[in-house]
């Protein structure tokens, strides 16, 4: 496992403050939000984590088969869908197998399904774990020992202020196109940095480090015909899972592959849907083609006319996705306010880096050097920026040794995906909390 960084070692601390504008004097008054914001705000006291969470999330003891208590898990289990355990009525998660080392508990953690972030427990190193797609999105601040979901649920106003990078959110956002975000490990604060997918943030030294995958378990020997049946079966068992867990369940339904699949594994579970598309019948391809299938299929389904964010709703997302992006839902997210279902389940993470980054370069992919402005130029951020490929450089330095098509693979789940969609989650899972079976 390669250490990523310790405090600020890694970039310069080279920072500019904002000056006093009116934005931020307006933010001093804009604490409250019409809406609870989601994800974890909390900190390490005394050598113990002290968390708050949004109220879909709870709080599971983790026992392991010695009745040892090893880990807690604060998020939302799919709890009829655990690969190596069961969950009891009192929230108690029982692994099937003893937990006596962290290579143990990684198998644990790998084998859980839902929104989450697991503490591991003492005699363990003491560990914190995201889910698979890092759904939960965690930035933290090693000089204060402090850890939330995003900068403006960490920070007060003045605080906010005080460490805001103006001049890395104008390089990196302001003066970008519409859609640019932070990536890899930075953020728009001073001292404080972004927990990827697939790393474990230490919380004792406060270094971040990849878990997941080691080298020996890229390669499996499977034929594609069973490879697609686990897939497949692994993905209706998850919507049949939330579907016993979720009274109503809300679907995305697009043109996409994605949403396509996750349609098909709802099949048995239909009558718990509503399908919904953004937009207005017969305007675009994913209306078109979503209404078709609905009625087709006999779906319950329905658009979504967007709703436009006001200034205010656009100041709050800023805020709580710590100024890290300025991605399109920013003008929209209020439109999932109209879902009334229990939860929302997405195609997100359906796309893969092969389908995005390197489609037409199947057969020479291996042959590309992969540097940190290759990886930039792949995920669409800047190429030139210095601390923009320091942070890739760091990044890639955790996955040097695996085949370049992993490598992509992995950049696009962790850097795109995990660094700039799961950004956005204190904004839009605050207004319909979402759960993502890919």
């Amino acid at each position: 496992m390669n250490t990523i960084f310790t405090g600020n070692t890694l970039f310069s601390s080279n920072v500019i403050l904002v000056s006093r504008s009116t934005f931020f004097q307006e933010m001093k008054s804009m604490r409250e939000f019409d809406f609870e914001p989601f994800g974890v705000n909390g900190a390490v006291v005394a050598g113990k984590l002290d968390l708050t969470f949004h109220t879909k999330l709870k709080r599971y003891k983790v026992v392991n088969a010695d009745a040892k208590h090893v880990a807690n898990i604060f998020g939302c289990l799919v709890e009829r869908h655990i690969k190596h355990g069961s969950v009891t009525a009192d929230s108690t998660v029982t692994s099937d197998f003893p937990i006596h080392s962290t290579d143990d508990l990684e198998r644990f953690v790998t084998g859980l399904n839902g929104s989450f972030i697991v503490e591991s427990l003492s005699p363990l190193p003491h560990r914190l774990y995201p889910d698979a797609g890092g759904t939960i999105p965690i930035v933290y601040c090693p000089s204060s020992g402090r850890l939330a979901s995003s900068a403006g649920m960490m920070m007060n106003a003045a605080e906010y202020e005080e460490r805001f990078l103006r001049d890395r959110y104008n390089r990196l956002i302001g003066n970008e196109i519409s859609g640019a975000w932070i990536p890899g490990f930075l953020t728009d604060h001073e001292g404080l940095w972004r927990l990827l997918p697939n790393f474990f943030l230490d919380l004792q030294t406060w270094e971040a480090r990849r878990f997941w995958p080691k080298k020996e378990n890229i390669h499996a020997t499977i034929s594609v015909e069973d490879a697609v049946q686990s897939v497949a079966a692994d993905l209706r068992g998850y919507v049949n899972a939330v579907a016993a867990q979720f009274p109503t369940i809300a679907n995305t339904l697009t043109a996409g592959f994605d949403t396509r699949i996750i349609l098909s594994a709802s099949r048995d579970v239909c009558e718990q849907c509503e399908f919904f598309t953004f937009g207005t019948k017969d305007h675009g391809l994913d209306p078109v083609v979503a209404e078709k299938i609905a009625r087709k299929l006999g779906l319950k389904h329905r658009f979504l006319e967007p709703v436009l964010s006001s200034e205010k709703d656009k100041e709050q997302w800023d805020i709580l996705v710590g100024h890290s992006t300025h991605e399109v839902n920013r003008n929209l997210y209020k439109t999932l306010s109209l879902l009334t279902s229990d939860v929302m389940l997405t195609g997100m993470y359906g796309e893969t880096g092969r389908s995005r980054l390197y489609q037409k370069e199947l057969d020479r992919i291996e042959k590309a050097s992969i540097t940190d402005r290759f990886v930039a130029g792949r995920i669409s951020a800047p190429m030139d920026d210095a601390e923009v490929v320091a942070t890739l450089n760091a990044w890639l330095k955790t996955i040097d040794w695996a085949p370049n098509w992993k490598i992509l693979d992995l950049a696009f789940n962790e850097l795109r995906f995990g660094g700039w969609a799961m950004a956005q989650a204190t904004a839009a899972r605050g207004v319909q909390f979402t759960l993502i079976p890919f």
